[in-house]
């Protein structure tokens, strides 16, 4: 930010807002927070279709699409590429990278499982009269903490929800997350090669995307590897994209004329289901402009629980369901589960995820380093 001058970059623009992709960095009162949080609202409502088996609603199919979670779950990764390139730019050492990405994820994720398997899961034991052995919750808890491999049920609890014996379906995507971050590393720290490296990368996902949709028809289409194949090109572009655009983000305006055609040509793969390999450049750049643009509580700029939202929001649905307080109303059943899973999400960040970051984080840190020299 400050190797280039700010009178050649800046696209003059009289009401003092963002000029450059790159200022979103200098800019704290941005709302990409806001935005992540809207993400994660985004595949809570998609799961309350998904788990009480609800049909969609009869929309237009770029709607459809767009309700089905997937297209939320891509934000994520467009957003976090975006950061997460930024904070390998900048870190000092892997410690120093790996340290940020721990203290984010895991504490909080631990307290989650735990809350899942020492709380949640007993209170269905007794609702199913299902006795639980001294160390299936603990295994749980283990299993899933380092997420690979997952372990998705406890016992043979959540036998009779439609998506039956899973508590945290949300889990699978921050296996790709670590993945991610793990590349992205190693490309950002090579900062020669990075551009064409990224740019490769992310012709690759897209072809391969291309291929695997062209494909979707054959008889492999329900197969494991296909499966993982599509998944892992339709991420890995996504994170791409986000880490492109923090690499040229000195280069790219923010401009209302760049905007609305990304969002047209949006709408337009979403509806022609070529989405996976067609949209991500212009989901990525609405994605951020809006991160510019919008105007953000300060609350909001301040706090992140979207994280707290994306990984309490399944179990909460499933005990739901379980016990039988979840409405019929897939709306009702949309805002019990946004109520509760937002006052854990918010108490998350206040008591574990906040203080991980400011008090854990440097600890680790100085420790590491430490037995490292």
């Amino acid at each position: 930010m400050q190797r280039q001058s700010r009178t050649e970059l800046h696209y003059l623009y009289s009401n003092g807002v963002i000029f450059l992709l790159s200022e979103l960095f200098e800019n704290r009162k941005n709302s990409l927070n806001l935005l992540r949080m809207a993400l994660a609202t985004g595949v809570l409502l998609w799961h309350s279709f998904a788990l009480q088996t609800t049909p969609l609603p009869n929309l237009p199919i770029a709607l459809q699409y767009l309700l089905s979670g997937s297209v939320m779950v891509d934000g994520f990764f467009v957003i976090s590429g975006f950061l997460v390139f930024s904070s390998a730019q900048r870190s000092k050492s892997f410690v120093h990278f790996a340290t940020n990405r721990v203290s984010r994820i895991f504490p909080g994720l631990f307290i989650c499982l735990c809350f899942t398997a020492f709380v949640l899961a007993p209170i269905i034991a007794s609702h199913e009269s299902v006795k639980l052995a001294w160390f299936e919750a603990p295994f749980y808890v283990l299993a899933n903490m380092f997420l690979f491999p997952m372990k998705w049920g406890i016992s043979t609890l959540l036998a009779e929800n439609p998506v039956s014996r899973s508590w945290n379906g949300s889990l699978w995507s921050l296996q790709w997350e670590v993945l991610a971050y793990l590349i992205i590393w190693f490309v950002s720290r090579r900062m020669k090669i990075s551009k064409p490296i990224l740019i490769s990368f992310a012709i690759l996902a897209t072809v391969a995307n291309f291929l695997i949709v062209a494909a979707s028809l054959s008889v492999f289409s329900s197969n494991f590897i296909f499966d993982l194949l599509s998944t892992g090109s339709r991420l890995g572009l996504m994170f791409s994209v986000g880490a492109l655009l923090c690499l040229f983000s000195h280069n790219i305006p923010l401009r209302i004329w760049l905007a609305l055609p990304s969002v047209a040509l949006l709408y337009l793969s979403l509806e022609t289901k070529n989405y996976s390999w067609m949209a991500p450049i212009f989901w990525g750049y609405v994605l951020l402009y809006l991160g510019s643009r919008l105007k953000s509580p300060s609350f909001f700029v301040n706090n992140d629980f979207s994280f707290g939202l994306y990984i309490y929001a399944f179990p909460i649905q499933q005990f739901l369901i379980a016990t039988g307080n979840a409405s019929t109303n897939v709306w009702v059943f949309f805002c019990q589960a946004l109520s509760i899973s937002g006052v854990l999400a918010v108490s998350s960040w206040f008591l574990v995820e906040k203080p991980a970051l400011k008090k854990l984080r440097p600890k680790i840190t100085s420790w590491l380093e430490a037995r490292q020299s």
